[in-house]
């Protein structure tokens, strides 16, 4: 069953290629969406995929050698994408 997450990453998740780190992994578990920088300094990330998909995905964040310092997650509905972006 496909799922939709908002992801948000705290830490020092811009200028250090996480954007790129999450595009690449993303194509990988073939999950549709996007990542792009906020202005806090937090990168969003819609993840709209399977279930197990998108928990591997969490797993690799935090399991990843950028400094997170907090993920927070929340559904969403109806998101449709047809491939995944660095926005």
């Amino acid at each position: 069953m496909d799922i939709c997450l908002k992801i948000l990453v705290n830490g020092h998740v811009q200028g250090v290629g996480f954007r790129h780190f999450i595009w690449s992994n993303a194509k990988k578990l073939n999950i549709k969406g996007y990542a792009k920088n906020l202005s806090d300094g937090s990168v969003e990330i819609i993840a709209n995929g399977n279930n197990e998909s998108i928990n591997k995905l969490l797993e690799i964040i935090k399991n990843s050698y950028f400094e997170v310092d907090n993920i927070k997650t929340e559904k969403l509905d109806n998101c449709y994408f047809n491939d995944f972006r660095k926005l």
